[in-house]
């Protein structure tokens, strides 16, 4: 439904010999044929436009038939297609079939929750996301493109994390010293979800070291990091296009064949944790209010 341009309903052609009596309702599409130029010709068979309810309507050969319906259609995917994230290669078929994930994602909005510090890993999970969407997965991450369903506040995150069949965390150097990482991770172990864990190993990069794990993150947290190091089997973020594709794999696999880890934490420790962080949450705004 685009700039007042109006064909035939679905069903009605138009031709130079229609009456338009004939014609059975209308629907706006795209810049068409005359835009207000009056005659026209296309090879042997004149295309002319006349005036119905003053609007241009074009007047086709029968061999060109353009119905409204076929028009909405076209107009929606295209529509759709501007909206989106980039679309999955595929949806079904080969190693994870689209059945397989959703029998993984269940009741969930989404199959992965990325929960990781962007000044460390950023760019390197972005490139995970979208290979993961490729395989016809659906994760939440924080900075999809052009992608204005994702809520990215407080609230929006927790919902995230609530609404998706796993979390992935990506450990590096100041993971567990981000407040909000730690709120993501603290949210799925209370909502249970299973524990996918990737490590930054290029020192270079921010690399995580597990000896100092508990560094800079409150003393409340350190039980929830030593179970999470010493429980789970973290696996080391690739940059290599091949080594990427198989970590990736890795990631897929696990969900789909429920091998992720969900962690047994005692409520009171997780908490004392949230609390923690909450705390130090309002301690920064109130440092960012000092400073304004």
């Amino acid at each position: 439904v685009v700039q007042g341009r109006r064909v035939a309903a679905a069903g009605a052609s138009l031709s130079d010999t229609a009456n338009t009596d004939s014609i059975m309702g209308f629907a706006e599409i795209e810049d068409f044929l005359c835009n207000g130029n009056g005659a026209m010709t296309f090879g042997d068979n004149g295309i002319r436009c006349r005036q119905y309810w003053n609007l241009k309507v074009p007047v086709l050969p029968d061999q060109l038939m353009f119905t409204a319906a076929a028009a909405a259609v076209l107009s929606l995917l295209l529509y759709l297609r501007s909206r989106a994230v980039p679309a999955p290669l595929s949806t079904s078929g080969g190693d994870f079939p689209l059945n397989s994930i959703l029998r993984a994602r269940g009741s969930n909005s989404f199959d992965f929750f990325l929960s990781h510090a962007q000044g460390d890993t950023g760019p390197q999970v972005h490139l995970v996301a979208h290979k993961l969407k490729s395989l016809g997965f659906d994760p939440w991450f924080d900075k999809w493109d052009g992608r204005g369903s994702i809520d990215v506040t407080k609230p929006g995150m927790i919902r995230g994390v609530q609404t998706s069949g796993a979390m992935v965390i990506v450990l590096s150097k100041t993971f567990f010293q981000r407040p909000f990482c730690r709120l993501e991770l603290v949210t799925a172990l209370k909502a249970r979800r299973p524990i996918i864990c990737i490590h930054e190993s290029d020192v270079r990069l921010g690399a995580f070291d597990f000896a100092a794990a508990t560094k800079g993150a409150p003393a409340a947290f350190h039980p929830i990091i030593n179970q999470i190091t010493s429980d789970i089997n973290c696996m080391p973020l690739r940059r290599d296009e091949d080594e990427l594709d198989l970590l990736v794999n890795k990631i897929a696999k696990k969900y789909v064949d429920a091998q992720a880890t969900v962690l047994d934490v005692p409520r009171e420790v997780l908490d004392a944790a949230e609390a923690a962080t909450e705390e130090e949450e309002e301690q920064e705004e109130e440092e960012e209010e000092e400073e304004e």
